[in-house]
């Protein structure tokens, strides 16, 4: 009786798809909350060095704070994949974009050099889990689409340039407070992954009807 059971688990598991494949509409927040954050991080690449000259007159900042971000990067890659492997890649993009209001509120308010260079190792975190952990996490919603998976994911972080370059065009003149705005980006980016994103509930039911039709299968089979 223990092998027959043993051979039914297996049957039944040959017919439950791996991986996930979900519906395109049901990537529509997730790839609109990835958006919103490419926007706020848009923003500092346009944003960064004029503001910086415009505090100190120095036009040699900018560019070590872009040599910190790099290469604290190696490090804060490995550890968001690591992060993500333990507690799910929606809830390591969220940290991420947290991470990232916080490193924009301190652009946003201190005139503090040694705290706006460290700062940048809070920027390398937000940019591991937007660009790392979150192609994976698109691509892992498309299990059997990847190459679409990782289309969707340039198409979406292309497009978000044009937030973080036009949005601040909407105030006149600009001084250190332009980075208010992709703190609000940041904030709306996570709320829309936690709070909006229903990938995980499709893809239960998906899981759940693919039992059902399995069991099916089985029963036939006997």
């Amino acid at each position: 009786r223990r092998e027959e059971k043993r051979v039914e688990e297996n049957n039944q598991a040959a017919h439950i798809p791996k991986g996930r494949d979900l519906p395109l509409w049901v990537l529509i927040v997730p790839l609109l909350s990835l958006l919103v954050l490419r926007g706020a991080d848009s923003t500092r690449g346009v944003y960064l060095s004029l503001v910086m000259f415009q505090l100190f007159k120095d036009a040699s900042i900018a560019p070590l704070m872009f040599g910190i971000t790099a290469a604290a990067e190696l490090v804060t890659m490995s550890v968001m994949g690591y992060v993500s492997s333990k507690i799910g890649e929606k809830t390591t993009i969220s940290i991420g974009a947290v991470v990232g209001a916080m490193y924009y509120t301190i652009m946003s308010f201190s005139q503090s050099l040694p705290l706006l260079y460290a700062a940048h190792v809070l920027y390398a975190i937000f940019v591991a889990s937007l660009l790392g952990v979150a192609m994976a996490y698109v691509q892992g919603l498309m299990a059997h689409r990847a190459g679409l998976g990782g289309s969707l994911f340039m198409a979406t972080y292309g497009l978000g340039n044009f937030i973080g370059i036009f949005a601040p065009l909407l105030v006149h003149d600009y001084d250190q407070t332009i980075f208010i705005i992709p703190i609000f980006l940041c904030l709306a980016g996570a709320a829309l992954l936690m709070f909006g994103d229903r990938t995980a509930q499709v893809e239960k039911r998906m899981m759940a009807a693919s039992l059902v039709d399995a069991n099916h299968e089985v029963l036939v089979a006997k």
